[in-house]
């Protein structure tokens, strides 16, 4: 069995104004970066027993940097990207509010907000996001069937990925929101459980 602790990577300045980062490189802001030790601390109050053996994260900066923020904190040599961990691209709609989508695109104004995302011009589909996110799951099992893992992750590929695996909508994941399963494989499929998260 192995336990994986996804955390969604810190705030951003794009973040602050709600803007769509996907595959836009942008990094942690100061409050981020609190956030990050916020969340070890979260991970050493919460689970004292974890023996955590490495430390994976999306190539982009701002997961990269919670990742390493986190692996400094609880005493992490082993840490290495892992590219399916990344974020959905938003093609059209990067650096753009909500707001100044649909000023844009106005059908997306006719929906609600998660079908919405949808109709962006460019964007990366839910399945292939949700494809990549049941990958990192499985390769970590496969590889490593007896570890502990921190993953730093992002909001989207994480909230997709959880939502398809458990079969429910887990919500909204804020910056720094961590979500802890175990995972093994049973009969030649990746099975989970979800063990905790750290909001309500």
């Amino acid at each position: 069995m192995t336990r994986i602790a996804f955390v969604r990577h810190g705030q951003t300045s794009w973040n602050a104004t709600d803007r769509f980062q996907g595959s836009s490189n942008i990094e942690l802001n100061d409050t981020g970066r609190g956030q990050a030790h916020q969340a070890a601390g979260w991970l050493l109050a919460n689970l004292p027993d974890a023996r955590w053996d490495f430390v994976r994260y999306s190539p982009l900066s701002r997961a990269a940097e919670t990742g390493a923020i986190i692996a400094d904190a609880v005493s992490i040599d082993r840490r290495s990207a892992l590219p399916t961990l990344t974020e959905r691209d938003w093609g059209a709609a990067e650096g753009l509010t909500f707001e100044g989508c649909v000023e844009r695109w106005p059908l997306m104004g006719q929906v609600d907000e998660f079908a919405a995302r949808e109709l962006i011009p460019g964007a990366e589909p839910g399945s292939l996001v949700v494809e990549r996110g049941r990958y990192a799951i499985s390769t970590l099992v496969d590889q490593f069937p007896e570890a502990q893992a921190i993953c730093a992750t992002h909001g989207t590929v994480l909230r997709m990925t959880m939502n398809d695996v458990f079969g429910g909508q887990i919500g909204f994941i804020p910056n720094t929101g961590i979500v802890v399963i175990d995972a093994w494989r049973e009969d030649g499929a990746v099975c989970a459980e979800l063990i905790a998260k750290s909001w309500d």
